[in-house]
């Protein structure tokens, strides 16, 4: 669902020169990125600050303008991820870089005008700008931010099926929201299988064990359920997340006295996932996944819609 890219910043310059069709196009790649796409960067920021250098440069003012604006969500949204390491290169060898280090930053796609002049020893596909449209690639990402992923029961087992949808979305988060009325009222069962799968997961995966917070929003069980919930949350805690924080608030929704929402989300520090079915999307039976499908939410959208769950009277729960 989600692709990690390494856009040449130089592609700005290559667009101006190349004329308002390439500057066009060049806007709407990056507005596809915004969708579903993380931008991967160096560790001495190299490719922000050259990218901003760039927008500053251009001569079109409604160009500027449009580029700053998706420069800044993209900021915003923490899409830049510090996946590629820097040795002072200069700029012209910096596409060569990424391409050497493509596979264990998982790359699905470089974006620069001269790729083909470099090596690419683990053969991460390339594009030029005027390229990109045609791309295996992009019919991929465009088909993953409009349709998501649908899936039949059965048709991965767990850790699979986890890395098929939501891997790359995870991976440099830190913080990880879930809302879904019927966790509390309902754990145990798929509930709690799935739960333990994704915690156990994300402790092989995660690129900052120690920045990662998990928040669960729910109904409120009955009886002495919620501190089952909140011991069986804890032991699934190991290894690099040992000491992740999990909370849980937990709402009044029995009698619809604090109504959370009907749909089920689950949003990081990046990106808004539609979970469908909510987080019992795993059979502890078959160890396999249930059927469903998850989606992206427009984020700014879904925050506006978050704003309308009214507080909870209830403390939260420190797992």
């Amino acid at each position: 669902m989600v692709f990690y890219v390494y856009f040449d910043p130089a592609m700005i310059g290559s667009a101006e020169k190349d004329g308002n069709y390439a500057l066009q196009c060049l806007i709407g790649i990056l507005r596809g990125f915004e969708a579903n796409c993380l931008l991967a960067e160096f560790d001495d920021y190299f490719v922000q600050e050259t990218l901003q250098g760039g927008v500053n440069d251009l001569h079109d003012d409604n160009v500027r303008k449009a580029l700053k604006s998706l420069l800044g969500t993209l900021q915003k949204r923490n899409r830049f991820v510090y996946s590629l390491v820097s040795g002072c290169e200069s700029p012209d060898v910096r596409v060569a870089v990424a391409l050497g280090q493509g596979k264990e930053a998982e790359l699905d796609l470089v974006v620069s005008e001269n790729a083909a002049a470099h090596r690419n020893p683990h053969g991460i596909p390339t594009s030029t700008l005027l390229a990109y449209n045609t791309t295996g690639f992009e019919a991929d990402r465009c088909a993953a931010a409009t349709g998501g992923r649908t899936f039949a029961a059965d048709a991965r087992e767990s850790q699979d099926f986890m890395n098929w949808t939501l891997r790359k979305a995870l991976k440099y988060c830190s913080v990880i929201q879930v809302y879904d009325e019927h966790f509390g009222k309902n754990f145990g069962g798929n509930f709690e299988y799935s739960t333990k799968v994704l915690i156990t997961w994300l402790e092989t995966l995660v690129a900052y064990p120690d920045q990662v917070q998990l928040h669960i929003h729910c109904g409120k069980p009955s009886g002495n359920t919620d501190h089952f919930i909140r011991t069986r949350l804890a032991s699934f805690r190991r290894g690099r997340l040992a000491r992740m924080p999990i909370t849980i608030q937990f709402y009044q929704t029995a009698f619809g006295v604090e109504p959370l929402l009907h749909e089920r989300y689950l949003v990081t520090n990046q990106m808004a996932i539609n979970l469908g079915r909510g987080l019992d999307f795993l059979n502890p039976t078959t160890g396999r996944n249930r059927d469903g499908k998850f989606s992206f939410a427009g984020f700014d959208e879904l925050g506006v819609v978050l704003k309308t769950i009214p507080a909870s009277s209830l403390p939260p729960m420190i797992v």
